[in-house]
């Protein structure tokens, strides 16, 4: 009886994450999943109490393998911010090559409910890695009220997903399309970190 509970939950959260990827949670019905799902409304409310519940669940999801990554790469000892970039840049322009429709997804999520999804970032746990422990002062100083450590990362992000916005495009256009932003990509995988270790040097 537990494996097939387990087994309905997970049908059910597979089915609502493939939904609201596509669609959106307000283009999502809970009747849309029941279906996708193979179960029905009653047993949705059951598991997640709600639509809402069962979305905030795949937000927290997504959000969680979005992170991992990081927070593996941060518990390394002994690692150097150049070097913390370069993973971080590589591993992230593979992970978001491979999942497109996140940074859309949580970002969306981010304009709909900005608290939920602070809630949902670790940062006590980020500020005690040993990465960010063996960081020197002069990294951790305040610029504009945030540690110049974190306007590094926000950067590296940045530069990593603006591309993912604009894919679309890329693909869109018959003088373009899917190599050249795979051509893209493989060149600014190379050339992120050495903008970033540029901004490292500048501390």
């Amino acid at each position: 009886m537990r494996k097939k509970q387990i087994s309905t939950n997970q049908q059910i959260k597979e089915s609502a994450r493939k939904l609201f990827l596509e669609k959106g949670f307000d283009a999502t019905s809970i009747r849309d999943i029941a279906e996708a799902a193979h179960s029905n409304v009653a047993l949705l409310n059951y598991y997640f109490r709600s639509k809402q519940g069962l979305f905030n669940q795949i937000v927290a999801d997504i959000v969680a393998e979005i992170l991992k990554p990081a927070l593996s790469i941060f518990q390394q000892e002994g690692l150097s911010v150049n070097d913390a970039m370069d993973q971080l840049v590589g591993t992230y322009t593979d992970y978001f090559n491979a999942h497109p429709e996140y940074p859309v997804f949580v970002m969306d999520e981010i304009h709909r409910d900005p608290a939920f999804v602070l809630s949902l970032i670790p940062v006590s746990e980020l500020e005690q890695t040993p990465f960010v422990s063996q960081l020197p002062e002069s990294m951790k100083e305040s610029v504009g009220g945030v540690p110049y450590y974190v306007h590094l990362i926000i950067n590296a992000l940045s530069m990593l997903l603006l591309p993912m916005f604009v894919k679309p495009m890329f693909e869109a256009d018959s003088r373009l399309g899917k190599q050249a932003f795979a051509d893209l990509s493989a060149i600014r995988k190379q050339m992120i970190p050495i903008w970033i270790n540029t901004m490292v040097e500048m501390v």
